[in-house]
């Protein structure tokens, strides 16, 4: 870590400033990843339209277990990041 001495600055002022922009870097993925969850959700149900659906309702199937995945899949990597794990 650098030495910040010279300007004044305290360790645990560093060390607040740190935590609160993890903080905001835990709001932001939650956020981010709840706006994208609500994005996938309207396409998927968009799926189950007549206009889409009818004459490929195996594709409309296919479309919705395949936006299930992705909501499941970004709600699981928002998880992980929230606790600091990387993925």
């Amino acid at each position: 870590m650098r030495n910040f001495r010279h300007l004044s600055i305290s360790e645990d002022d560093i060390e607040d400033v740190r935590l609160e922009l993890e903080r905001f870097r835990r709001a932001a993925i939650v956020e981010t990843t709840e706006r994208a969850v609500r994005v996938v959700e309207q396409q998927q149900q968009d799926f189950l339209s007549p206009e889409y659906a009818t004459g490929q309702p195996m594709a409309s199937f296919q479309e919705r277990f395949a936006c299930g995945q992705i909501i499941e899949a970004l709600r699981t990597n928002a998880h992980l990041k929230d606790n600091g794990h990387d993925a």
